[in-house]
């Protein structure tokens, strides 16, 4: 018995969090988050142990009969699985640590602890499923967990607002989803588990689906994963996501939710693959959206919604990494999935440190009140540039690498194809990022203090 046999631990450990957070999370040690973040500690660890064991040649797939003759539930490592698994767990972690300070003044931490660690699981448990149902019920509860964090400062009315508009926004998406695994169930249910993915991924099996049903399918997966991804048109809730407390807004943008999307299309990437005209819908529509909210990150002036403007371009990255990887194979997921670990990372850090920007200028997110902080968080102002580097694909950073092979294949398909619409658009998203992401660098860290809280800004810790 290895790690890889007690996987199925790594969402259920934050499960046991939430409920321990839930009803006895504020009579313990800072009144909510310790059991938040031990469990999710053991998901961490279990993931770094089963990430060894499949580093080794371990897969796993285990499935147990449900409530109806074919309809299972389960658990899957494989390459895929585990680096996402590895990514969200440990990620998650540190953003729960980062939150026992950042939410320590708050009358309901433990609540909030609670649905953080939900939200953990819901995420967890959405990667290792097997199956298309287990996958969607996950999906849904990664949903329900946003609209709550969002919200969680229900007394502001901007907040309720926001997490009230990401569930209906969110919920178009989740109806195209499921609308895709009903046509594909009606295409696949003569098989002995009609949903899971070891059945329904056969050449065989995807070979006797009408071409027509498998486009269908291939798109109404894609809709799915522009609801929760935040891609054009349904990307108009995520920039109101940023009314919920920061450390929210880090677990939505790196390790959470708008990921779950790319992870659909990569999961259901054989669909995808067989269904050549739904590949060049992905990749048109990822590299639009990089672009799109590129040029509306260079407009606006709320530190995080600069950022949240990044997010939905850097998910269009993915997305068209997926669409144009038809001439690079299964490579695609891997080129994908590597852009969006490099993405959780230096996102997560710039979104941990526009939360100390906060905590130092009393909640101003506003770039035109801020200015001069070099000076008076020259910490933040470091690390924050780290990411920021990262971001505009500095050379030798991770954005730069995983930025840098999506562009190259975008162009190889175009050379391919005769189809450079992908690359001149994610080769101008690129350039436009680094305006924007430089533009909020400048205006928040140099030149001459702005507004009197600036003048009085301190770091986090102080």
């Amino acid at each position: 018995m290895g790690w890889i046999d007690y996987a199925y631990w790594i969402a259920l450990l934050p499960l046991i969090g939430f409920v321990l957070e839930l009803f006895i999370g504020k009579y313990t040690w800072k009144q909510g988050g310790i059991f938040a973040n031990l469990t999710i500690l053991g998901s961490t660890i279990i993931s770094i142990g089963t990430l060894i064991e499949v580093l080794g040649g371990a897969r796993i797939d285990v499935s147990v009969p449900w409530f109806y003759q074919g309809i299972v539930v389960g658990y899957m490592i494989d390459p895929l699985a585990i680096v996402m698994l590895c990514m969200v767990s440990f990620v998650s972690l540190m953003i729960h640590i980062y939150a026992l300070g950042y939410m320590e003044e708050d009358p309901d931490k433990s609540l909030y602890f609670a649905e953080t660690s939900l939200f953990t699981c819901g995420m967890l448990g959405l990667v290792l499923s097997n199956n298309l149902l287990q996958l969607f019920i996950f999906w849904e509860l990664v949903g329900l967990c946003s609209y709550l964090l969002i919200g969680f400062w229900w007394y502001k009315p901007e907040a309720a607002a926001a997490g009230k508009k990401a569930f209906l926004t969110t919920r178009v998406g989740d109806v195209l989803f499921l609308l895709g695994i009903i046509l594909l169930y009606y295409n696949v249910s003569h098989l002995p588990e009609p949903l899971t993915f070891r059945y329904i991924f056969s050449l065989e099996v995807l070979e006797a689906i009408p071409p027509t049903h498998l486009t269908a399918i291939a798109l109404l997966f894609l809709g799915g994963a522009v609801g929760k991804s935040s891609q054009f048109p349904l990307h108009v809730w995520i920039p109101d996501a940023m009314e919920g407390p920061t450390t929210v807004s880090a677990l939505i943008h790196a390790a959470t939710m708008v990921t779950a999307g790319i992870y659909l299309v990569a999961r259901t990437y054989p669909i995808f693959i067989a269904s050549p005209g739904a590949l060049v819908i992905v990749a048109v529509l990822g590299g639009f959206t990089a672009l799109f909210a590129a040029t509306l990150g260079l407009v606006v002036n709320d530190i995080k919604r600069v950022l949240a403007y990044s997010t939905i371009s850097q998910l269009g990255y993915m997305l068209c990494m997926l669409g144009v990887g038809s001439i690079v194979g299964a490579f695609a997921v891997g080129y994908s999935l590597f852009h969006l670990i490099s993405h959780a990372f230096f996102k997560a850090l710039l979104f941990l440190c526009s939360g100390v920007v906060l905590h130092g200028l009393a909640d101003t997110r506003d770039l035109r009140e801020m200015g001069g902080l070099l000076r008076r968080m020259p910490i933040t102002a470091v690390t924050m540039l780290i990411g920021a580097l990262s971001l505009s694909g500095f050379p030798l950073t991770a954005g730069f690498f995983s930025k840098d092979r999506i562009i190259e294949t975008a162009y190889e398909y175009g050379v391919a194809t005769g189809d450079y619409l992908p690359w001149i658009f994610i080769l101008l998203a690129a350039l436009l990022t680094a305006i924007y992401t430089f533009r909020l660098w400048f205006m928040a860290f140099t030149g001459e203090p702005r507004s009197y809280l600036a003048e009085h800004a301190h770091e986090g810790s102080k």
